[in-house]
């Protein structure tokens, strides 16, 4: 009982040792490092999901897991966007009409977290307090922005945690080895 109270603690501050950084590691630095995390998480569980279960849902009128996977990576691109550094060529609602098969969802999916942590990374200092207007009518400084970012996908991985673990799917990170 200890052990595994130990072995939690240890799980739990595991993201803050990861992203431990000298006193001078820069916002984009940290930013970049945690929406990094985050993707690899994502991506994982995007994987372990089998590509019948894309078309589930945990209701009517809820996005399936395909939907939440577009979501993630309109949200992403739309985000960088809204930055100042917008992917060439893409328009980030059109992942929301695409039929895309499992692996062309996860390399889309893949592929806009590379672009918010280009964002992320090519932002400067003096452009972080820069406003700038959503659709919506809000205004919100650059870096806020990258905050509501690190939330969204926050939040969305949390989604597909819940989606997985409701078809008996362990997310790859929290599966218990047999050693245990």
């Amino acid at each position: 009982q200890v052990m595994k109270k130990i072995l939690l603690s240890a799980f739990l501050l595991l993201p803050f040792a990861l992203f431990a950084q000298e006193e001078s590691a820069s916002f984009q630095d940290e930013y970049t490092g945690m929406i990094e995390f985050n993707s690899g998480r994502v991506a994982s569980l995007a994987e372990a999901i089998p590509a019948e279960k894309y078309s589930w849902s945990p209701s009517e009128g809820v996005r399936d897991v395909s939907g939440v996977i577009a979501h993630i990576t309109s949200a992403n691109y739309f985000f960088s966007m809204m930055v100042g550094f917008p992917a060439e060529g893409v328009d980030p609602q059109s992942f929301y009409e695409m039929e895309m098969s499992k692996e062309e969802a996860i390399t889309s999916l893949k592929a806009s977290y590379e672009q918010l942590m280009t964002a992320g990374k090519s932002i400067s200092d003096e452009a972080l307090a820069e406003m700038v207007d959503f659709p919506d009518g809000q205004k919100f400084s650059k870096r806020t922005t990258l905050f509501i970012a690190m939330g969204h996908v926050s939040e969305h991985m949390g989604q597909l945690v819940a989606y997985a673990r409701s078809n008996d799917i362990t997310p790859p990170w929290s599966a218990v080895s047999e050693e245990e």
